[in-house]
């Protein structure tokens, strides 16, 4: 194992009560690491953190223009969304353009991330059904891509199908990566997820943010206009698009992993925390910004925020200490 670097501590009245490690990296048009916090990286899984091209194989088929598919639908497409009624009503809309009803999606059922829609649900006595599932956008968007290139639409989440066969095909081609090299796993939604080389995310990431292709335009401005159809109320990449101000946009996954790519500087970030916690991405994201100057008032506004450890009586009792 490539031994993490311990990247913040968590304190309470100022005495260290937490710690987490990670890896992290920059990235240049060149493929070469700008910065980071090995020498050498370890394979990760990817998760939720490429649900964008999980996407491309509708954009390449000519899905968007057959289907008339929105800014906001492709948006939901490449979302971990909150099941918030905005989320669920542009999944719906989808549906109705491909022709299909929900029972179709097989990402499964969880509670909506949103607490405020989740006790609505539980107030009415209802349950949450699989719109509310955070990939029923992915899931959505992968029965457009069967439908428009003929293949079965009952399997498709198998690691065999094939538009699982081709997502791995362009997966591997952003990265630059050697198939012999990848491994792959199920993701919580059910589809093939992947584990690589951080280095080659990092390759995968700047592809997003510069390739000049029309489907990454689309993709790069599904991202930028829509911040809160990726995520949510409160959630991470909402956030973080929205305090970058267009400069960036963030996608991140199960078990701490994100990758934030940024158009103008050509340049990618990929971050993994060692032990899956979430509460220290984004002030630690925020800081590897910083390092490569970008920041603004409410990126700073946003890292303090989220860097405060609260307890019941939402009194501040600790933070988060970023030390990169």
């Amino acid at each position: 194992m490539i031994e993490p670097k311990l990247l913040s501590i968590v304190k309470r009245n100022n005495i260290d009560e937490s710690y987490h490690y990670g890896w992290f990296l920059i990235t240049d048009c060149n493929n070469k690491i700008i910065f980071g916090s090995n020498k050498q990286y370890p394979n990760v899984f990817l998760r939720s953190s490429i649900k964008s091209v999980q996407a491309l194989p509708l954009l390449y088929s000519n899905g968007i223009k057959e289907f008339k598919i929105t800014e906001e639908e492709l948006a939901i497409i490449c979302a971990s969304h909150s099941g918030e009624r905005i989320h669920t009503n542009v999944v719906k809309r989808i549906l109705k353009k491909i022709n299909l009803n929900e029972s179709y999606l097989k990402c499964g059922i969880h509670p909506p991330f949103d607490k405020e829609t989740n006790e609505k649900l539980i107030k009415r006595n209802k349950k949450p059904n699989v719109l509310h599932c955070n990939c029923s956008g992915k899931h959505a968007g992968m029965l457009a891509s069967c439908i428009i290139n003929n293949w079965n639409i009952n399997n498709y989440y198998d690691y065999n199908h094939p538009l699982q066969i081709q997502i791995r095909k362009i997966l591997l081609e952003l990265s630059e990566e050697k198939e012999e090299n990848i491994k792959h796993g199920i993701d919580g939604c059910g589809v093939p997820t992947y584990s690589m080389n951080m280095k080659n995310i990092g390759i995968l990431f700047n592809k997003l943010a510069t390739l000049k292709d029309n489907e990454f335009e689309l993709i790069r401005n599904a991202f930028l206009n829509n911040p809160y159809l990726i995520g949510g109320k409160e959630r991470g990449d909402t956030l973080l698009i929205e305090a970058g101000e267009k400069r960036f946009f963030s996608k991140s996954g199960g078990e701490a992993i994100i990758g934030v790519s940024i158009p103008n500087e050509k340049l990618s970030i990929v971050l993994k925390i060692a032990d899956g916690s979430l509460r220290c991405i984004i002030p630690t994201i925020i800081a590897i910004l910083n390092k490569i100057g970008i920041n603004n008032n409410n990126l700073e506004e946003l890292k303090e925020k989220m860097s405060l450890i609260y307890n019941n009586d939402n009194k501040v009792v600790g933070n988060i200490q970023v030390l990169i």
